[in-house]
This record gives C-alpha cells, structure tokens and sequence, in this order.
C-alpha cells in the first residue's frame, strides 16, 4: 500500500498518503529456551525438597512432570489434563486430546520415559481413583485433579505478547497473569501481573450479562436484520457475476465468429476475451471474501437453541460439576482474546475483550493494593469526601456507611469501616468532628449551655443520672449527630426543682435510722413513708429488743390482784431514754456474746 500512494503522489493523483507514518513496533520474537542436561538434572534434584501436604508422592510425582514436559513437548495445561486411559505404555503412545483449537492428537514418548510414566502410574493407582481409568495421573493424595485454573486467554496491554499464570499466597492458591517476555528475554523486571480471580470474574460477568436471554432476543432481532441486508446484498452480488459472465461469454463467442485470416483482429479480440475473464475472477474472488466476511444467517430451529442456551447457562457455569476447562471452551467460543493493562489508569485494570464477532468493548475494575498511595485509583475522591464529611460534623461510623453507600471501596476493594476512616484521618491530619476536639467536656458550652458532667455537678447527681433525665423527657438537650457530646439546656428553676425533687425521693443516713426516742411501749409507731432496706432490718432488729424488755417490767413489778385488770400507767422514771435501739437485752438472742449494762 505504502508503494502504491507512492506512486500516486509522484503523478500527482493524490496529494499525500493517508497511511501512518510511524508503524507500530512489532512485538520481539521469543525465543525458545532449551535446557540441558545439567539444566534438567538439577531441576530434577530441586523436587526431591517439594513437600505439599502429608503426601510422600508428591516429590515423585513432580519428578514425572517435568520429565513428561521436557521428553514430550507437551504444554502445562496438556500435561493436567491427561488421563489414565490415554497413556498407552504398550505402545509408547500418550493421546492428548482438546489442545489449541480443540483437536486431538498422538504424542510418541521414548523407552526411558515410558518407564518412568509406567512407575508413576503404578503409584498413582495407590492413590483413590474417583473416576476410575478416567482419573487423572497428576492429583493430590485425595485422588483431585491439579487444576490449571486459567480460563481466559490474557494478553499483555504493554508489550502484546501472551501472558502465563503463576501461583502465589498461602499454599500457592491465588493465580496471577503475569507477562514474563522481558525478564525470560532480557533479565529486566515482569512487564505487569495482574491477578487472575477479578478479572475472571469480572469477564464471567460481562459475558454471562451479553448471553442474557433478552441480550439474545435483541441479538438475534439484529441478526434477522442484518440477515435482509445480506440477502439484499446478495442478489446485487448474482447481477454483478452474471453480467460478468455475461460479458466474458460475449466475448468469447466474438472470438469464435473472427475468420483465422484476420490475425489482427482475432489478437485483439482474444485480449478483450481475457480480459473479461479475468474480471470474472476477480469478481468471484471479491464475492467469496465478502461471504467469509458476512455473519451466518440463523435459521427458525437456531433461534430456539440459543434462548434456551440463555436460560441455562448461568446454571451450567456456576454449576459445582463444572470445571475450569468447561468455563475456558465455553468463553472460547464467544470471546477471542483478553487484553489487561493495569498501568493505563491509575488504580484500575483496564480490560479490553475481543469478541469471536470481531466488536470490542472497554471494561475496568479496580486494583487490590496494600497502602493508600499513588496505586490506589480513588484517593483524592476518598480524601476530599472524608474531609466535606467531617466538617459536616459526620462521624467516623458515619462516613465510612456514606462511603459504601456511593459505591466507594477501600484499597483492598473492601467496604469502608469506621477504623479505616479513624486511620486515614489520623494519616491526612483531619481533626475530630467534636465540638472540643479531643479534649475533655468542659462544665458548660460557649452557647451556656451545660455538659452532662456539668449538669451532674450542678444538680448534685452523677453523670448517669442525667442520661435517665434525658431519656425520661425531665431535662432537655440535643446532639448535633449521633456521637456528639450533649448539650443540656437548664435555668435555675429547673435547677431548683430537679433539687427540690431529690430532697423528696432520697432520705437521709441519719434520719433513716429510727429514733426511739419517744417511743414508749407502744412498739407500733408510725412507719416513714417508702423506708429504705436498712431502715426496715433496724426496725426489725429494734422490734426484737422490745419484746424481752416488757417481759423484763412485768417480773419486775408485779400488780395487786384487785388492779390486775387495769393497765398501769407508765412512770417517767422508768422511760426508757437515751438508750440506743440496737443495746441487746438479757435473754434476747443479741446478748450471748455482749455484755452491755441496761440503763433504767
């Protein structure tokens, strides 16, 4: 093309070329890498320290990998994939089958490494077999297959070259993309890694939301459309090659009718013939690119095979019985390839998906990262909502529910807690929303009104006692958020009738005790009102004390038979005055370890 508008600029048929002038770099070629011998035997002696689980197979069974690796050709993911039956040992043939583009074919192994295979295999049947000969040769102690999880094809959106999957965390469970050309190549650092769960899951997402079933009536509504247009186009095409073939038998039929002597005449004719055969062909050439181009045209029985595949794919692909090589060849049917590019947007893995159809579509989902610094995509946003936040007198609860509610997540992709909020406020230097701050409540506000622990101090009550108030509508006060410190509104009547209210509900140590100071014989005194539990237990005690005393009188002072029957009026003398209510009396059960004179 680039020859052509050359061309065309010289005879001046064209003012300049549209092509671009700088060409995109290719991508370096790879160059495989072949190990040696030493190479081998000391990867081989690297597996001997493998030590997985409780399994002491696992060694053994490394060893057959990478022996079946370097003596077969076969890729990883061939090699897992593997089953019992197509191990031919007999015949030193091993069948490998859904490789690239879903073929099957046979792979030849020499004697040495069907010897090896041979023990491994009988060592692997020690271990359960789940499936029978079905099972794989590669597998845990349990009889589990080793899944190679990969299920997208992921290309590098750096450099364009396929990226490969490696294995990190604990027990090497979290798969990430990782584009190793240039440190394989060069020695230099990964180009990117990216790791694998989000974004296959977020490619599951898109593709199973692309597969919906009214994403497929719409599709194949625009299918239908697309199929009148083609069939449009195609009865242009048949008038076009008709008339070329039109045109081409004309000319040949001109040819025939020339007389032999006409040599001229029969040259120019064959020429014009030729010509219009050669313009046949193209047209043919040109016709056939245009149907490889077009999509295929769905029939009536189609259209019902692709509803119900929408209805049940979503079962079919979060099934348990699906495996990840399921998911790989169904998305390999419907998306070419992945391209990642965690370096474009700050923060983001952008995603680029190809379709089998040949349209692109744009995705991005957020980067997991460790700190809140340059990685992390949404920091000013964070930083500048935290901050409008707080000055609104939010707190750190508060925020971090506003932050999940708007779609924020925080560096870990995670939803915001209240200690994430305390921690980057700290960081950025942004003060508490509190009315003082971090220091201790003042006795009363600017605006005159009081704390709680001023209002305790100026009813006479502790700080609880005035949350009951406020619970129980008795004082009044407001908060400017939940968290604030309170604001109590209090005059001096109120003040006077909260005391006013104490002096009636609350009796006094010293006047709660009983005085029997004129209470004579009659031990049925008038009880206070509501005695507290220590005013009842002395009463009982002191109702103890009377009943020995009045026996005491009686043996005392006996009366005249004639004025037994009238009461005897009490002396003065014989009051009992001053003496205290708990002084035990003889024979009363109090006085077997006192000794405390009676007073008269």
């Amino acid at each position: 093309m680039s020859g052509l508008y050359r061309f065309a600029v010289s005879r001046g048929y064209t003012a300049s070329s549209p092509l671009p002038t700088n060409l995109p770099k290719l991508p370096r070629q790879q160059t495989p890498y072949v190990y040696s011998t030493e190479e081998l035997r000391r990867l081989l002696e690297a597996t001997s320290i493998l030590k997985i689980g409780h399994s002491p197979q696992v060694p053994a069974m490394y060893r057959t990998l990478v022996l079946l690796l370097y003596g077969s050709g076969m890729c990883i993911g061939e090699a897992l994939h593997l089953l019992l039956q197509d191990v031919d040992l007999s015949e030193q043939i091993i069948t490998v089958r859904h490789t690239k583009f879903f073929k099957t074919r046979l792979v030849p192994i020499g004697p040495k490494l069907n010897r090896e295979v041979a023990e491994h295999i009988e060592r692997r049947r020690l271990l359960p077999l789940p499936r029978g000969e079905e099972s794989p040769p590669f597998t845990t102690r349990d009889g589990r297959p080793w899944h190679y999880v990969r299920v997208i094809s992921a290309v590098c959106g750096q450099c364009g070259r396929r990226m490969t999957v490696r294995y990190s965390g604990p027990d090497s469970a979290c798969p990430v993309y990782c584009c190793l050309a240039d440190r394989n190549q060069t020695g230099s650092s990964l180009c990117q890694e990216v790791r694998a769960p989000a974004v296959d899951e977020q490619v599951a997402r898109i593709l199973l939301k692309a597969l919906e079933p009214d994403q497929i009536a719409i599709a194949i509504a625009a299918l239908d459309e697309i199929a009148e247009e083609t069939r449009s186009l195609e009865k242009q095409w048949a008038l076009r090659r008709e008339r070329a073939r039109y045109d081409a038998e004309r000319a040949r039929r001109q040819y025939d009718t020339v007389e032999p002597e006409n040599r001229l005449v029969a040259r120019t004719l064959e020429k014009a013939w030729e010509d219009k055969l050669r313009l046949v062909d193209e047209i043919e050439q040109e016709y056939r690119r245009w149907r490889d181009r077009e999509p295929l045209v769905l029939q009536a029985q189609d259209h019902a095979a692709l509803q119900g595949l929408a209805e049940n794919l979503p079962a079919i692909w979060h099934s348990e019985t699906t495996q990840p090589e399921d998911r790989k060849r169904i998305l390999r049917f419907i998306v070419q390839e992945v391209v990642l590019d965690q370096k474009k947007i700050r923060g983001q893995v952008a995603i680029r998906i190809l379709w089998q159809t040949g349209a692109t579509s744009e995705h991005q989902i957020q980067r997991r990262v460790q700190p809140y610094d340059r990685d992390y995509g949404e920091l000013e946003l964070v930083r500048e909502r935290i901050t409008e936040l707080n000055a609104a007198g939010d707190m750190d609860r508060q925020i971090a529910k506003i932050l999940n509610d708007e779609g924020v997540r925080s560096a870990r992709g995670k939803l915001f807690s209240y200690e994430n909020i305390w921690l980057l406020r700290h960081r950025w230097g942004i003060p508490t929303a509190k009315i003082n701050g971090v220091a201790a409540n003042p006795p009363r506000w600017p605006d005159g009104t009081y704390s709680v622990q001023g209002a305790a101090a100026a009813i006479g009550v502790t700080a609880q006692t005035i949350f009951d108030y406020l619970a129980q509508g008795l004082v009044h006060g407001r908060q400017s958020t939940k968290g604030q410190p309170w604001q109590i509104s209090l005059s001096s009547d109120q003040i006077d009738q909260l005391q006013r209210r104490l002096q009636r509900t609350r009796r006094s140590r010293k006047g709660a005790s009983w005085s029997i100071r004129g209470c004579k014989d009659d031990h049925r005194a008038t009880r206070p009102a509501h005695p507290s539990l220590r005013d009842r237990r002395n009463r009982k005690r002191f109702l103890a004390l009377q009943e020995p005393l009045s026996k005491l009188k009686s043996t005392s002072q006996p009366a005249a038979p004639d004025q037994a029957a009238q009461p005897r009026p009490a002396s003065p003398d014989r009051e009992l005055t001053g003496v205290p209510f708990n002084t035990p009396q003889p024979g009363s059960p109090f006085a077997r370890k006192t000794r405390v004179p009676i007073q008269w």
